[in-house]
């Protein structure tokens, strides 16, 4: 039987938050390619780059452990900065109506609570569905006072086994501020206590948005994630870079991005044979800046068994993300026949280096570098490149 302390802060919880319906997966690069694969959405909130600042903080205060009062220094002040706090109106893309709303300590408790629950409930979740666990009987336990959820209530004490499909759709939290929790026990453990597993069909209590089964992904579920999101961009005048690089606009890009990571993994998993592949489109910047009209950049077995063995904290995820890194540079440097980017993604810092082979036909990533966003190095690195190298503007 597994035992796992739920007080710290597991991997899989972490991911949860990355990812609004995650595959369970202790591949956790398999995680981050999912976890960018998905739109990550707080109630009556549309801005997407001021969602990402949401998710990074929630991810952030899972890790460390924080509590609510952290949490919510640390992100008020981002809210203020944009514009999201106080009373709002917020109009539906869909239907057009107006609502009112008021984002203040109440909502962002409610966000919090709610997002910590639901990471709690998957770690909590995987372990009790674990097929090593012979622990198959599963009690829903209910908050009885103060709970203002009836039909929550009257579920109290049922016991069901963990394959039936009552926990499919119904497994806690099952709303806003739901507190009931699940418990495992054996047969034996059962018939200790005089228990016994209920007989008959359960209503469905779980809210709406809080329906499904949080250990299960399917690629319709993204899809449809992916086609709501790519039709709100069409009712937003100036969507953000963020939006346009994280949200595509149809289909055909989840499908393209999918099967790009498939082969980014595969040659990253396996470079023990020669051949290159391609990882991404060139933009207009990039283009610029390389002298290039070459619309493809690659990516070589013999540079990722080269970067494994340099840089072996970088996974597959990262190469990925070159795709989504030049359209705005931090900074941008000539070294012979090298070039030298720096950008910022989702956290982070990269330093890509590229090289445009003599015919100008093809572009190739031949160094990929990561740094915190308080990395001494990094700052260091940009110094030295000033002093030594041309530096281009723009």
């Amino acid at each position: 039987m597994i035992k796992i302390d739920f007080n710290l802060p597991l991997e899989e919880n972490i991911a949860y938050l990355l990812a609004k319906k995650p595959k369970i997966s202790f591949n956790f690069d398999e995680l981050k390619f999912q976890a960018h694969q998905r739109a990550f959405s707080v109630a009556k909130m549309m801005q997407i780059d001021l969602l990402a600042d949401i998710q990074a903080s929630l991810i952030k205060a899972q890790a460390k452990g924080e509590g609510f009062e952290q949490w919510q220094a640390g992100i008020v002040p981002r809210l203020q900065k944009q514009g999201w706090w106080g009373e709002k109106q917020i109009t539906n893309p869909k239907t057009g109506e107006i609502k009112n709303i008021v984002i203040g300590s109440s909502r962002l408790k409610t966000i919090f609570e709610t997002n910590m629950a639901s990471a709690y409930a998957k770690g909590k979740k995987q372990a009790q569905f674990d097929p090593d666990n012979d622990a198959v009987y599963l009690r829903y336990v209910s908050l009885l006072y103060g709970n203002r959820r009836e039909n929550h209530k009257v579920l109290h004490g049922i016991i069901k086994h963990r394959d039936d499909p009552f926990w499919k759709e119904n497994y806690p939290p099952n709303g806003y501020n739901c507190q009931c929790r699940v418990f495992a026990y054996t047969r034996e453990q059962l018939e200790q206590r005089g228990w016994s597993e209920h007989q008959g069909e359960l209503p469905d209590i779980a809210d709406k948005s809080f329906r499904g089964n949080i250990l299960e992904n399917q690629d319709k579920e993204l899809d449809k994630i992916y086609l709501e999101k790519a039709k709100r961009i069409i009712g937003i005048n100036e969507p953000s870079k963020l939006l346009k690089s994280l949200i595509f606009s149809d289909y055909q890009s989840i499908l393209e991005n999918r099967r790009r990571w498939k082969e980014i993994k595969g040659l990253y998993e396996d470079p023990s044979k020669d051949r290159s592949i391609v990882i991404a489109q060139t933009s207009d910047i990039l283009s610029s800046f390389l002298q290039t009209q070459s619309k493809n950049i690659l990516l070589s077995a013999y540079t990722i068994r080269k970067q494994k063995n340099k840089h072996p904290e970088l996974g597959a995820f990262d190469y990925y993300l070159i795709a989504h890194m030049g359209n705005k540079p931090l900074y941008k440097f000539k070294d012979r026949d090298y070039s030298v980017v720096f950008v910022e993604k989702l956290g982070g810092r990269y330093r890509i280096v590229y090289k445009v082979t003599r015919d100008r036909n093809e572009i190739y990533v031949t160094s990929l570098v990561k740094y915190s966003r308080d990395d001494k190095d990094f700052e260091a690195q940009i110094r030295k490149l000033k002093s030594s190298k041309e530096e281009i503007d723009g």
